[in-house]
């Protein structure tokens, strides 16, 4: 669920540097907080996370085998992949020194980009290696040679959905020292708004997390 505010004047939340770690079903998902027509607002002192022990967002993967419509890719930072039944939303060749998805000429491969469509036929071969079989895209299919034995990607499992804040038609609104570590879409989302401050807040994974 989402946590919606209306129509408030003079609203100051002081979260003392609280942590929110949330985890949810993705699909129809939409902001975390909402804010419309409200006045004289801040936020501040909070930190926001996703949970990704329940679900990483995003992982580091190398292919280590295609056969035809077929790609095997390894999970780099895990033994044993804890979301089995994962979604497979694009792969983004990926740098594994930098972690950048910088690579020149890089390759991009949308799989169930849009949840719940394109849905490729998956299958784990071992704890931290899944075997991916693209059907239904014939754009995709396409562009399967991207994939050759040892790219690494950084594989999607969440893109734009829901995000964190939504604040629309509010006057006089401000975030303040507010760290959000991940989110499965938007940071912020602003609409008709006036008079609003982003102050000394950071969008960056915490120290110690790959990038």
């Amino acid at each position: 669920g989402s946590v919606r505010i209306e129509q408030l004047e003079n609203l100051d939340i002081d979260g003392n540097g609280a942590l929110f770690l949330y985890y949810r079903d993705l699909k129809g998902a939409k902001e975390n907080f909402s804010f419309r027509n409200c006045r004289q607002v801040r936020i501040r002192n909070l930190n926001f996370d996703w949970d990704w022990d329940k679900m990483p967002l995003g992982s580091l993967v190398e292919v280590i085998n295609v056969n035809g419509d077929e790609i095997d890719f390894r999970f780099c930072d895990y033994d044993y992949f804890p979301k089995r039944d994962l979604r497979v939303a694009m792969v983004s060749e990926m740098d594994p020194k930098t972690r950048l998805v910088t690579v020149e000429n890089k390759a991009v491969f949308h799989f169930e980009f849009y949840l719940g469509q394109y849905v490729p036929e998956t299958r784990w071969l071992s704890g931290n290696v899944l075997r991916v079989k693209d059907r239904g895209n014939n754009w995709n299919r396409e562009h399967l040679y991207y994939f050759r034995k040892g790219q690494f990607f950084r594989m999607l499992h969440a893109y734009y959905d829901g995000g964190m804040f939504l604040a629309e038609n509010c006057t006089d609104f401000t975030f303040e020292d507010l760290n959000i570590y991940s989110t499965t879409g938007k940071n912020f989302h602003f609409r008709g708004m006036k008079n609003w401050q982003l102050l000394r807040v950071r969008c960056a994974p915490p120290a110690g997390r790959p990038e």
